[in-house]
C-alpha cells in the first residue's frame, strides 16, 4: 500500500470550473489547509449519487492534477460549485485491518514468509544473510561458531575462534585465532600461501608444512617453506640477498646508512640497476681489486663520475679510459699509460703582444694530451679531440710598460666568435697582470685561441710565467 498525506484543517470547498469524467485536472474555489505533500484523497459531489473519490499528485495554486476513479468510484461529469472535501474513503479503513489480520506476506515477503520480530526469541532457518550488504556488530566471540563465508566486514571486540572465515574483512580490536592463516590472494597473486605461527630464532625442526607456508622468528627473519615436507625445505628471506655466492642483486638498493659487519661470502656480486646512496667506504680484507665498473655491451656514457654538491661533474672517466678532469690538477706519483684529455701549455720566451688584437702562441706542452695543442703548427689553437664542453683559460704576466693604455684579452672559436672578453687599464712603469677563462661547447676539430692586445704606447711583452690550460669536462 502507498502512503497517503492527510490534514486536520482542511476547508470544504467547490469546483471553480465544471469538469468531465476524462480529466486530470481540476480548479477549486479554495485550497486552505490541504495536505502540503502528495498524494492525498479529495471527495467531488460528497454525499451525493455522483460521488467520486479523485487522488491528488500534484497542485499549483488551486489547479490540481488528479487520478480520476479512485477507491471503487467512477470517474463522471461534475458541474460548477459541485462540493469539494477532504476526507477518507473505504481505503483508509480496510488496508489498517487487512495489516493487522496478516501474519505473512507483508513489509515486501512474499511466498507465505512469516515475520521476524525484534525483540522476540525466535531461531531463524533457511534464511541467506547477504555480506553485500549487512554488517554484524558486537557478536559475542562465543556465538561465533562454524564457517563465516562471504561476509563483506565483522567488526568485534573479543577473539574469534574455532570458525573459518573466508572473504571476510575484520576490524575493531578483534583477534583471530587459529592453527592457520590463508589468503587466496587478488588477481594475479592467486598463489597459496599461509602464516603458520612463529618460532623463536630458526625455522621449524618439527611439524608438516606445505610449500608456501611462512613463519616470522622472534629474532626477526622471516622464514618461508620452499618444499612441503615434515619439517619440509625453509628459507630465509634475508639469506636470498646477502651473502650471496656468486649470485645477482638486482633492483635497487636505497636507504640513509648501512652497515655491514663480519665476512660478507661472495664469491663475486653483481649489482645492477641505480643504486642510491651515501657515506659509502669500502674496505677490502684481502689483496685484490676492491672496486670494479664495467659498462654495458652498449656503453658510449661515462663509467664513472665524481660530481660536486651541485650536481656538477668535476672528475669523469668515459667508456675510452680517458680521465676528463674539471679546473686545475695536481697529480703526485705517476700517471701509467693512456691519455687524459686536457693539455697545459707555456713559452720559453716572451711574447711581444701587437697593439691591435692578435692570437698569442705557445712553444712548449708542459703535461697532458699532446693531441690537443701542436708546438709545431697553429701554435696558437688548442683543437677539441671530441665532441663536448670545454674548458679554456689563460694567465698573462707582462714585464714594465712605457705608458699607460689598455689591455684587451679575448678567447676565440675556430678564428671567427670571441665568446669571452677582458679589457683594462695597463699601468705604466709597472708589471701588469691579467688572465680570462671561459667554458664553451665544441664540436670535434673545433679550436679555441687566445688572443690579446695592448695601446701602450710601446709594445707589451709577455713573461714566460704566461700559462694557458685547456681540458674537456663533459659531453653537454
Amino acid at each position: 500500500m502507498a502512503l497517503r498525506y492527510y490534514s486536520n484543517t482542511a476547508i470544504a470547498t467547490t469546483l471553480a470550473a465544471p469538469i468531465n469524467n476524462s480529466d486530470t485536472s481540476m480548479v477549486v474555489s479554495a485550497a486552505s489547509g490541504f495536505p502540503g505533500s502528495f498524494p492525498y484523497t479529495l471527495i467531488v459531489d460528497f454525499g451525493l449519487s455522483t460521488s467520486e473519490v479523485v487522488e491528488v499528485t500534484a497542485a499549483a495554486g488551486t489547479t490540481l492534477t488528479i487520478t480520476r476513479g479512485v477507491d471503487n468510484t467512477s470517474a463522471q461529469s461534475h458541474g460548477l460549485a459541485a462540493p469539494v472535501v477532504h476526507g477518507i474513503s473505504k481505503r483508509d479503513v480496510s488496508e489498517p485491518n487487512s495489516h493487522i489480520a496478516a501474519t505473512t506476506n507483508e513489509h515486501g515477503l512474499s511466498g507465505g514468509s512469516a515475520f521476524a520480530g525484534t525483540t522476540q526469541t525466535q531461531t531463524l532457518t533457511n534464511k541467506t544473510m547477504s555480506g553485500a550488504s549487512n554488517t554484524f556488530t558486537s557478536l559475542p566471540a562465543a556465538q561465533v561458531t562454524g564457517n563465516l563465508s562471504g561476509v563483506s566486514s565483522v567488526t568485534s571486540s573479543g577473539a574469534i575462534s574455532g570458525t573459518t572465515i573466508a572473504g571476510t574483512t575484520i576490524t575493531g580490536s578483534s583477534v583471530v585465532t587459529g592453527t592457520a592463516h590463508a589468503a587466496t590472494g587478488l588477481t594475479g597473486a592467486v598463489t597459496a600461501t599461509r602464516y603458520v605461527g612463529g618460532t623463536a630464532t630458526v625455522a621449524p625442526t618439527t611439524g608438516t608444512f606445505i610449500t608456501g607456508d611462512y613463519v616470522i622468528s622472534a629474532n626477526g627473519k622471516l622464514w618461508i617453506c620452499t618444499s612441503g615436507g615434515t619439517p619440509g625445505t625453509w628459507v630465509n628471506v634475508a639469506s636470498t640477498f646477502l651473502p650471496l655466492g656468486g649470485g645477482t642483486l638486482t633492483g635497487d638498493l636505497q636507504g640513509t646508512t648501512a652497515t655491514f659487519s663480519g665476512a660478507v661470502g661472495l664469491a663475486s656480486a653483481a649489482v645492477t640497476g641505480a643504486t642510491t646512496g651515501r657515506d659509502l667506504v669500502l674496505t677490502g680484507a684481502t689483496d685484490t681489486v676492491q672496486l670494479s665498473v664495467k659498462g654495458n655491451g652498449t656503453q658510449t656514457n661515462f663509467l664513472f663520475q665524481v660530481k660536486k654538491s651541485d650536481n656538477t661533474s668535476f672528475l669523469s672517466v668515459d667508456n675510452s679510459g680517458n680521465l676528463i678532469v674539471a679546473g686545475t690538477s695536481t697529480l703526485t706519483g705517476n700517471v701509467i699509460g693512456g691519455t687524459t684529455d686536457a693539455v697545459d701549455c707555456s713559452n720559453t720566451i716572451g711574447i711581444t703582444v701587437p697593439t691591435s688584437i692578435g692570437s698569442l702562441t705557445w712553444d712548449t706542452n708542459d703535461r697532458g694530451n699532446a693531441a690537443m695543442h701542436s708546438t709545431a703548427s697553429n701554435t696558437s689553437r688548442f683543437i677539441a679531440p671530441r665532441t663536448g664542453r670545454y674548458g679554456f683559460g689563460f694567465t698573462c704576466a707582462t714585464g714594465t710598460q712605457t705608458g699607460a693604455g689598455i689591455f684587451d684579452l679575448r678567447i676565440r672559436i675556430s678564428g671567427t666568435t670571441d665568446v669571452a672578453a677582458d679589457r683594462r687599464t695597463s699601468n705604466s712603469g709597472s708589471n701588469n697582470y691579467a688572465n680570462l677563462y671561459s667554458e664553451v661547447y665544441l664540436t670535434s676539430g673545433d679550436y679555441v685561441e687566445a688572443r690579446a692586445a695592448s695601446s701602450g704606447t710601446t709594445s707589451t711583452t709577455i713573461n714566460t710565467d704566461t700559462h694557458a690550460h685547456f681540458h674537456y669536462i663533459g659531453p653537454s
